[in-house]
Order: structure tokens, then sequence, then C-alpha cells
């Protein structure tokens, strides 16, 4: 079970970072984006999607933690 936990650990923590990098890097380009509102529409969804995506890294995170501090 110390195993599942860490791999949740690591991958959520992955998931989670990488989500925050690539929400970071889509706001910094719908602010400066002078193209037209069909490409900050599709960057608003996949901001959104990243929502969603780092809320999954975080319960995975949170899940591998408890498994590795109380189930051994």
């Amino acid at each position: 079970m110390y195993i599942i936990g860490m791999i949740l650990l690591v991958v959520g923590a992955i998931l989670f970072f990488g989500a925050r990098i690539v929400s970071r890097n889509n706001e910094k380009s719908i602010n400066h984006n002078s193209k037209g509102s069909e490409d900050n529409d599709f960057l608003i969804l996949v901001n959104n999607a990243m929502l969603a995506v780092r809320t999954i890294g975080a319960v995975m995170v949170i899940s591998g933690g408890i498994i590795i501090i109380f189930i051994k």
C-alpha cells in the first residue's frame, strides 16, 4: 500500500503543478492576444479543463498522503 500511496502522491503532484503552469501561460496569452475571440474562447475552455485537472491532482495527493500515513 505504501507504493500505491507514493505513486498517487507523485502523479497527483505532476498533474497539479503541470496544470498550474498551463493555466498561467494561457492567462498570459488571453491578456496579450489580439487575434480574435475564437482563440480566447478556446484558451478559456482549456483553463476550465486545467482547473478540473488541478482538482483531480489535489485529490490524488491527499489520498496518497492518507494511504501513506494511516494505512501501513
